[in-house]
């Protein structure tokens, strides 16, 4: 999945296997690469489920990146007491 090209899509499109490979994309840290592979290809809506399972996978890859700015900016706030650097 690393190395894949619009072509592997496509094909996994074309063998009925899009969603499969897009389940094993995300449980292989390789969803990043994957996924806009999947939509630039245009075959993303021949495999039922695949759309909602990339949809799904940006969003919760948005919240996790929010909750982690989240608490990185708690613990700035707790190393200067609360107060933003200014006095």
């Amino acid at each position: 999945l690393a190395g894949s090209e619009t072509r592997h899509v496509v094909d996994a499109a074309e063998r009925g296997v899009l969603r499969d490979y897009t389940i094993w994309a995300i449980a292989l840290g390789e969803i990043d690469r994957w996924g806009p592979l999947a939509r630039s290809a245009g075959v993303v809506r021949s495999a039922p489920g695949t759309e909602a399972i990339l949809t799904l996978t940006a969003r919760a890859e948005s919240d996790h990146v929010a909750r982690h700015a989240d608490r990185r900016a708690g613990r700035q706030a707790g190393r200067n007491g609360g107060r933003d650097g200014h006095r």
